[in-house]
């Protein structure tokens, strides 16, 4: 027994490391294909090789970045400084180079060897003014770019808010999309830009409202432009927006009791995840009208289990002062075919004090 073993542990062995050798052999072929393709008369071809390089964490061609820093092409530049700023640490041999990409003609060029440089812990201090001049530049892209490098490097938001606004002038929707995209995953931004996410609450691209109307949780939710703006889009013609809003009106919470009733109305919406969330929202605004308690009632009946479970989470979340529900919460404890709205409404009747036999 123990010499089959053994010969199961030279197996395996023997298998893992022929895997790592073609591995490592793929990995290399990998490399030099594009080390080539670096010096190939095409410069699209070039662009490709210096991402790739980069991408895949290829510390083998720091030099050969280094040197594209001085392409021809101003996108094989970019796209090897980007490269060289995807290394980290493997970068710091071309130090030097990317120093003087810094005075790079191409705006692209001067903020992707700054963020190279700054991951190579040079002070920030000496990198900002490089990226500043391209707020200036004449491509929509490389100023916003710019601007939210500027942010990322620690830049007061309220300095580049301007580039940023007028970034959602271009007729590019998906340029559009990546602005108010990036501006919604950033946890902390001044007041001033309210109006930017407002007007993109109003964006002719579905995507961009969608992305603006969850994106206004970021900001104080007692401003009542706030709340006002995602009520009004509840009515908008999108589904996905229309549901965004009343999410984000349930994140910001009691703040949002101007709201109640546009959010009882959405429990009526032909779009079932509007009708979840607005559920759910309502259950997160207190306190809790009347009004609101009848309308969830109902929604213990609505067609989609999402929707009877949110409604029943509700009533386990406000207790005995939903106690009105209780008829129509044992309904969907003894008839419901989902087994999680049944769940929810046994947690919601338990937390009016009903004795409820689980199994």
């Amino acid at each position: 027994m123990k010499g089959n073993w053994n010969k199961g542990i030279f197996l395996f062995c023997a298998i893992f490391l022929i895997s790592v050798c073609r591995f490592v052999s793929g990995d290399d072929d990998l490399l030099q294909r594009n080390l080539k393709q670096l010096k190939s008369s095409d410069p699209a071809k070039r662009a490709e090789a210096a991402w790739d390089l980069g991408h895949y964490k290829e510390t083998g061609a720091v030099p050969a970045l280094a040197a594209a820093l001085k392409d021809p092409d101003g996108y094989v530049r970019a796209n090897a400084a980007g490269a060289l700023w995807n290394l980290g640490e493997a970068s710091k041999p071309a130090m030097p180079e990317l120093r003087e990409a810094l005075k790079d003609e191409d705006g692209r060029v001067r903020v992707n060897a700054a963020g190279a440089l700054w991951n190579l812990d040079v002070d920030v201090q000496q990198l900002i003014p490089a990226v500043r001049t391209v707020l200036a530049d004449e491509s929509p892209y490389n100023r916003w770019y710019a601007a939210t490098t500027m942010m990322d490097m620690g830049v007061n938001p309220q300095e580049v808010m301007p580039t940023i606004a007028q970034a959602f002038s271009s007729p590019d929707a998906e340029f559009r999309q990546k602005v108010i995209m990036d501006l919604g995953k950033r946890k902390v931004l001044p007041p001033d830009y309210i109006p930017i996410f407002l007007a993109a609450l109003k964006d002719p691209d579905e995507v961009v409202r969608i992305h603006a109307a969850s994106g206004l949780d970021v900001f104080n939710p007692t401003d009542p432009k706030i709340v006002a703006a995602l009520t009004e889009a509840l009515k908008d013609r999108s589904g996905s927006v229309r549901s965004s809003a009343a999410s984000s009106l349930g994140y910001i919470g009691d703040d949002a009791i101007s709201a109640q009733p546009a959010l009882i109305a959405a429990l009526q919406d032909k779009n079932e995840d509007v009708r979840k969330d607005a559920a759910e929202a309502l259950g997160k605004i207190q306190p809790i009208s009347p009004e609101a308690i009848t309308a969830l009632i109902a929604a213990l009946k609505d067609k989609k289990e999402d929707v009877r479970r949110a409604a029943a989470e509700v009533f386990e979340s406000i207790g005995t002062n939903g106690k009105a529900a209780i008829p129509e919460l044992w309904d969907v404890w003894n008839k419901d075919p989902d087994p999680f709205a049944k769940s929810a409404a046994g947690r919601a009747l338990e937390a009016m004090g009903q004795t409820v036999k689980w199994q």
